[in-house]
């Protein structure tokens, strides 16, 4: 089903006694009803104006939307790696690909600055993983278990 141009989602809906189902026009006396629809929450990614920095003063790289900030990938350097140890994404832009882009950007930014990967953070170690142009970024027998406040600023 597509709303508004959009894929929609299955979302769960509560509607008051009497009131209408916001998808079908018809009463539902109050219950709780599955519909599909478009999450009133979920903006749209459509725009070109989407940008990955690296933000050192945070210790992330982060994606901001038309100037808003949508999500970012929390790190800490050791010496000559980067440390990846959680990646979020605003659930107002779940779905739409933005912590994917987050990954491959600042993985691309990690490779010209020459530092090896520790993926401690599930998401990054999963999107290296399904990615083999990013492999050559961690060492082979190198753990990905790292130890959280022993690292230098």
């Amino acid at each position: 089903m597509v709303l508004d141009g959009v894929p929609a989602t299955r979302c769960w809906l509560t509607t008051h006694r009497g009131a209408e189902c916001a998808s079908s026009g018809s009463p539902n006396g109050g219950r709780r009803i599955w519909s599909r629809c478009r999450p009133p929450h979920r903006k749209d990614t459509m725009s070109d104006n989407v940008d990955v920095r690296d933000n050192p003063a945070q210790h992330r790289y982060e994606i901001a939307v038309d100037g808003e900030l949508a999500g970012f990938a929390v790190y800490y350097l050791e010496k000559e790696r980067i440390v990846f140890i959680h990646t979020e994404v605003a659930i107002a832009y779940e779905g739409q690909r933005l912590g994917s882009r987050l990954a491959r950007q600042a993985l691309d930014d990690v490779r010209q600055r020459g530092l090896r990967v520790v993926p401690a953070c599930p998401f990054i170690a999963r999107f290296i993983k399904i990615h083999p142009e990013y492999q050559d970024l961690t060492r082979r027998g190198q753990s990905s278990r790292a130890v959280l406040g022993e690292h230098d600023e």
